[in-house]
């Protein structure tokens, strides 16, 4: 699943200069949520906060309580979530997180219920006091190994390691954890953590590694990419078996650079910055952003028409949307708009049809001289780190995950964009 809501990882690091009494400062923005959301943000100092839901403890404070949906439980007064290292990248799934520390160890806490946390058991961590900190364990990936990437997906989580082997752990429905195994999940008890728990078999070394609703995805090590899982519609690409393992067809000469997993879709951020979305465009809403409602595998997919001139940066993914981040700093989003509003400001599917995409497409109002640093969606959500280092988050706000201490929509009726689009207070230290 993927918001992130559902949605898949994005994540890259932006170091951001502000003075020392400044209030947090973002780094790197990462939003999942299913049924249920959460948020996380790491800031300029390593600080974590993150909010929204927190049904497992899986926004790390000890409690269950949500975080962000009221004016008395607002993220400027959550603290900041202990790892008893410093963090430099964070993924969130469903109800958990991971977060890799700079010593290169990993530490997921929330649901373990299906070993996503990799720590040998099923218990859920983060939920009650004393079990984070230092009595977190960092998840066992292997003797003398660490980790370089993680991805979380909906219900499990996967690794690529300093020695560029990938690893997951977590439910394997539909393979999605890259192994044909039972009882159907790893990292759930000792004997399927560490040393005994497989590589995924790539049949070569990889540099990322990307987790959503249904599948996983790698880019390897000479740029190729492929993906494994549930095969619908050619969404893994250019294979239709869920273990084999094909390397995508993206074009002659060209290398994938990112990845954005929806539920029923893949798109990549090629080497020329073009996109190209392929999976099932029957009923998911325009996500593949062709103007149709075709099939497609990676074979068969165009790059897809960003406009006049726009090339993409980066690229993240929900359940049934798409949004881009363009050369000039503007962010345009595309696929089901019609429920939460989530492609800030239309309420229509985009994408689906004619004469929706390219220059027909308008670019996402953040607010008057705000351009786009990072953005992350997730199942039914998007924020956007701003250019001066605001946050601001729009589509389903179901508890808090637009930060804004409510739990409403935002971005599905008129004049709830743009300037009148609050940004988050994170607060300060």
């Amino acid at each position: 699943m993927a918001v992130p809501i559902k949605g898949s990882a994005l994540l890259w690091l932006i170091f951001l200069q502000t003075p020392a009494f400044a209030a947090y400062v973002p780094q790197e923005l990462m939003v999942r949520s299913a049924a249920t959301g959460l948020g996380c943000l790491l800031m300029q100092g390593s600080e974590l906060k993150c909010w929204g839901y927190n049904s497992h403890g899986q926004l790390g404070l000890g409690d269950t309580d949500n975080r962000g949906d009221s004016s008395s439980s607002m993220i400027a007064v959550a603290p900041v979530i202990d790892l008893e290292g410093t963090p430099t990248h964070v993924c969130t799934g469903e109800t958990h997180a991971c977060a890799v520390l700079d010593d290169s160890t990993l530490k997921c806490w929330g649901a373990g219920g299906v070993g996503q946390t990799g720590q040998g058991d099923q218990l859920n961590r983060g939920d009650e006091a004393g079990e984070m900190g230092e009595n977190l364990p960092a998840v066992d990936v292997g003797s003398g190994r660490t980790v370089s990437k993680v991805a979380c997906g909906d219900t499990w989580t996967c690794m690529v390691l300093d020695n560029g082997a990938v690893k997951c752990v977590g439910r394997g429905h539909y393979e999605r954890i890259g192994y044909p195994i039972s009882p159907g999940m790893m990292g759930h008890a000792p004997e399927y953590i560490g040393d005994h728990l497989p590589e995924v078999n790539l049949g070569t070394t990889a540099t990322d590694v990307f987790a959503s609703f249904w599948h996983s995805c790698a880019i390897l090590t000479d740029g190729s990419a492929k993906c494994w899982g549930r095969p619908d519609n050619g969404m893994l690409g250019t294979g239709q078996a869920r273990l084999g393992f094909d390397t995508i067809d993206v074009g002659s000469g060209r290398t994938v650079t990112h990845m954005a997993l929806a539920e029923y879709a893949t798109c990549v951020l090629l080497d020329d910055s073009t996109v190209k979305c392929f999976g099932r465009g029957s009923d998911s809403k325009g996500v593949l952003g062709y103007g149709d409602t075709q099939n497609r595998a990676s074979t068969d997919a165009p790059v897809v028409d960003l406009g006049t001139g726009k090339t993409a940066k980066h690229i993240t993914a929900g359940r049934y949307h798409v949004c881009a981040l363009l050369n000039d700093d503007t962010l345009k989003c595309w696929g089901d708009g019609t429920t939460y509003g989530v492609l800030g400001g239309t309420v229509d599917t985009v994408g689906d049809g004619p004469n929706e995409m390219g220059d027909f497409l308008p670019p996402v109002d953040v607010g008057t001289g705000k351009t786009v640093h990072q953005v992350s969606a997730g199942e039914y959500n998007v924020c956007a780190l701003l250019n001066d280092n605001a946050v601001k988050c729009w589509g389903r706000g179901d508890f808090g995950m637009n930060g804004l201490g409510d739990t409403a929509n935002v971005g599905i009726n008129s004049g709830e964009m743009g300037d009148n689009l609050q940004e988050i207070d994170f607060g300060g230290p």
